[in-house]
């Protein structure tokens, strides 16, 4: 009898540190959304989700394009064939800011291909 409470009692602790852990990492991962700075040690303390949110907003980007709908598509159903062209013009004549700069090389070339 005394083996059972034994092998209870080690189970019963290994799902309560198993639980913690599971909690404190799945916490970790999205908070805190602000950088945290620890002075003493120079560094910076920051939810691994909020960190790295751009790069996770333009693979998500990337793999809806790829996977599911492209920008041809999208030009295709909301521009007429007749708007088209001017649209395109339009679109090209526009300056592109630094930060944009390739998103405008990728719009040119998906537009020369419509």
């Amino acid at each position: 009898m005394d083996a059972w409470i034994k092998i209870l009692i080690m189970g019963t602790v290994g799902a309560i540190i198993g639980y913690s852990t599971n909690v404190i990492a799945i916490k970790l991962m999205f908070r805190p959304i602000n950088p945290i700075q620890l002075k003493p040690f120079k560094f910076e303390l920051q939810g691994l989700i909020p960190k790295r949110k751009a790069d996770i907003a333009t693979s998500i980007g990337e793999i809806i394009e790829s996977e599911l709908i492209s920008i041809e598509e999208i030009i295709d159903k909301l521009i007429e064939q007749s708007n088209k062209e001017e649209m395109i013009a339009m679109i090209k004549d526009k300056n592109c800011d630094f930060g944009r700069r390739k998103k405008c090389h990728l719009l040119f070339r998906v537009l020369s291909r419509v």
